[in-house]
């Protein structure tokens, strides 16, 4: 039995050196604490220790880390009888290091390369910690060391070449620790030897054949690891990875001796890839079938009448259908119906009809006649076609003036006038409100789309009020559009192959509908999927390598939502307002979608949608029904106005009053309030008391002619009526006059007794005469 023994080594003190400032580097020792970037590190002696010359003595302190700012200079460092645990890397910056006692501290693991830069190292001394695991370059480059003690640790195996830099170690002290001498320690037992580098204390704890057995004396023959031998025990201690702590459900790797990260497969997560992603959700199995989920993927049960992976083909049941006079046959659950030719009718379109009696084909009052055994129409005026349901375009040819919009009549037209024009065909000019449309620098003014020139009072420029979803100076760039149905944008696709952000605002009450769509084969697909947010992301052909995922939350409520779709190769990340995200990754040597085709947005053409929806590209292939406030592709807006809209059937802009601009924001009314017309995006200014004008901008001055009764007194002779007059006078400031008057004859009586008959003319009508001073 080999005997115990303490080791103590004692380093003899170098020469002295101040341990401090030097005059050879920049002053870093002042008390002014802002220190100079280029200047030396700080050179002090760590608090509680003794430093003398370019020793530092710190035994006992009860550090529980590394002290900072330990002197460069410094070549013996005592850091004995502490609570230090870890090793830090910035040790590498103490190069003149060449000795260090880290013995009787709480350290558990020595880090790749921990020791790197201390080329100058000679004693490194690791006694009584809780070391269990060196890797096989913590030790690297320490080609000048002489003495390794790592007595009393938890040591139970080394890597195979871990001392291949130590060409110049004279002793290793291994004794003490629990090393488990199999065929993984065979190089090491091997190793000693040669130089008898080990003193003979360190003690093998198994297995049995080498259990108590000095390794130094071992013979290397018994070093093995038989069949059906187990050494997970020991392997665990520096590997979180090999108990397989992940299962069967995803990969671990190891971020340190002691933890690790799991790497779930597609349909599982959680912290271990415990728990299974339910397939079934957003019920993916159509017309009625039973879904059963099963490794994170699902498979349908179909009910009878259908078929296909998602239950989605509904069984041709017009084979030997029996429709007749050129009926089309509509297939049916289990069934079919007969869908008649023009003036057949019955269950198989066996009868014939009355076309105008019963059919009553003509439209828009038109009287129906048989001929020559078909119909006829005998349209009212402004209506043509077969059937008189197509009205007549009265404006071709129109001779509305002055930019006016022509809006078409039945049998006629009218001309709707832009602001400054009047008259049944815009002809006449009228009298422009001050500082708006007529204004001087509205006249060549260059706003687009609908915008209307607006001069701000005391101002010299001019900005365009846009109608809804424009924006820009002339209004030019269209940001927000609604979609009905069976419409979608067509925009150039975008490339994959590189990283990809696409964020949408947008407000629906529909739970279903297409966000946006690329692929063939490889493709990527966001919709609405009973509320929620939908992604379904393969780069590869096959189908089987598909990904979906749903979002947490339902965005159907009829408020804004914004949903982020990050593509980076083959992870897909989704967020919804800002929220955490939801991500699903691609494995394989394919990483992401093939070649460049269409990028679709709010709905898919009908052969889109139909190839789509057959590939299980989409859960549904419905339009987005509601409004996209505003795209953004990589941080910039989208400008709808960049790609065809009409055709597609999307509108510009977002219906309802909160989605709108306010055409109140610049308005001009100066001594009133803005009323808001939505429907026109215009306003009106309600004045307050005592203003007047289009804008408010007048006083209100009142010149009425008020009637009253009263005795005349005839200015010329002082005699007055007999009896009261009805007369009228003018009431207001001195602007207010009488614009005409009416003789009307009178009888005075005079204070002598006398009397007579005169015409006198009374006021009937006033009126305010222009440019008086009030």
């Amino acid at each position: 039995m080999a005997s115990s023994f303490t080791l103590r080594v004692i380093l003899l003190p170098a020469a002295e050196s101040s341990v401090g400032c030097q005059q050879t580097v920049q002053e870093c020792c002042s008390d002014d604490t802002k220190v100079v970037k280029t200047c030396h590190p700080p050179s002090v002696c760590p608090r509680g220790c003794t430093c003398q010359g370019t020793q530092v003595r710190c035994s006992g302190l009860g550090f529980t880390k590394f002290p900072e700012n330990i002197p460069v200079e410094t070549t013996e460092l005592y850091l004995d009888v502490n609570s230090i645990s870890q090793i830090p890397p910035e040790i590498n910056r103490l190069t003149h290091l060449t000795s260090i006692d880290l013995s009787n501290n709480n350290i558990q693991n020595i880090g790749p390369n921990q020791f790197f830069n201390l080329t100058r190292m000679t004693t490194l001394i690791l006694s009584y910690n809780k070391i269990k695991c060196i890797q096989s370059d913590s030790l690297a480059n320490l080609k000048q060391l002489k003495l390794l003690n790592l007595y009393n640790n938890d040591l139970s195996t080394i890597p195979f070449n871990s001392f291949n830099d130590l060409i110049s170690l004279e002793n290793i002290v291994l004794g003490e620790n629990p090393l488990w001498c199999d065929c993984n320690l065979k190089w090491l037992a091997d190793w000693i030897k040669v130089d008898f580098k080990e003193n003979g204390v360190a003690i093998c704890s198994g297995p049995a054949p080498l259990e108590r057995k000095l390794l130094l004396s071992a013979e290397s023959s018994m070093f093995q690891c038989a069949e059906g031998y187990n050494s997970s025990h020991i392997l665990q201690k520096c590997d979180a990875c090999h108990r397989n702590p992940c299962g069967g459900n995803g990969w671990c790797q190891s971020t340190s001796f002691d933890s690790f990260t799991c790497h779930c497969q597609p349909g599982y997560y959680g912290s271990r890839c415990q728990q299974e992603i339910d397939a079934c959700f957003g019920e993916p199995c159509e017309n009625g079938g039973t879904c059963s989920a099963s490794g994170g993927r699902f498979e349908c049960q179909c009910r009878p009448g259908f078929s296909g992976y998602m239950c989605e083909e509904n069984e041709d049941d017009c084979v030997d259908n029996k429709c007749e006079n050129g009926a089309t046959c509509v297939d049916r659950i289990q069934g079919y119906e007969c869908k008649c030719a023009f003036g057949y009718k019955g269950e198989m379109c066996e009868q014939s009809q009355d076309l105008c009696a019963e059919i009553k084909p003509c439209k828009n009052g038109a009287e129906c006649r048989i001929q020559s055994g078909d119909y006829a129409c005998d349209c009212p005026v402004g209506f043509t076609d077969k059937n008189c349901s197509t009205n007549i375009d009265d404006c071709i040819g129109n001779i509305c003036q002055n930019g006016a919009h022509c809006i078409d009549g039945l049998g006629e037209y009218s001309c709707e006038c832009l602001l400054g024009y009047s008259g049944r065909y815009c002809a006449i000019k009228t009298q422009l409100v001050p500082n708006y449309v007529g204004s001087s620098v509205c006249q060549n003014s260059d706003c687009q789309n609908g915008g209307v020139c607006f001069q701000p009072l005391r101002s010299n420029e001019y900005v365009c009020r846009c109608p809804s979803g424009y924006e820009g100076k002339k209004c030019e760039k269209l940001q927000s559009v609604r979609f009905v149905e069976d419409s979608y944008v067509q925009a150039p696709g975008l490339n994959f192959s590189s990283f990809q952000n696409i964020t949408i605002t947008f407000t629906t009450a529909d739970d279903k509908g297409i966000l946006f769509y690329q692929g063939t084969n490889s493709h990527i697909s966001v919709e609405l999927y009973q509320g929620r947010v939908r992604v379904h992301f393969n780069p590869k052909e096959a189908q089987s390598h598909s990904l979906i995922m749903y979002s947490y939350a339902t965005v159907n409520n009829s408020q804004p939502h914004t949903v982020s779709v990050i593509v980076d190769g083959p992870q897909v990340s989704l967020y919804v307002d800002g929220g955490m995200p939801r991500e699903v990754m691609s494995e394989g040597s394919k990483r992401h979608i093939n070649g460049i085709s269409n990028f679709y947005m709010g709905g898919l053409p009908a052969d889109i949608g139909a190839r789509a929806k057959y590939l299980f590209h989409v859960g549904r292939k419905n339009s987005f029904k509601g409004c996209f406030h505003i795209v953004y592709i990589n941080g910039k807006p989208f400008d709808f106005s960049s790609v065809n809209l009409i055709s597609n059937q999307v509108l510009p802009g977002c219906q309802g009053k909160s989605l709108l601009k306010d055409p109140c924001a610049m308005n001009i009314c100066q001594h009133g309030s803005c009323v808001a017309d939505y429907d026109k995006m215009d306003y009106k200014c309600k004045c307050n008391e005592g203003y007047t004008g289009t804008t408010c901008d007048e006083i209100k001055v009142s010149c009425v002619a008020r009637s009253y009764k009263d005795y005349y007194t005839d200015p010329q002779t002082g005699c007055k009526s007999k009896g009261k007059v009805k007369l009228k006078r003018c009431e207001g400031d001195n602007s207010c006059i009488v614009k005409r008057t009416k003789a009307k004859s009178i009888k005075f009586q005079c204070d002598d007794k006398s009397s007579y008959i005169k015409n006198i003319e009374i006021p009937r009508k006033c009126s305010r005469v222009k440019n008086r001073r009030v």
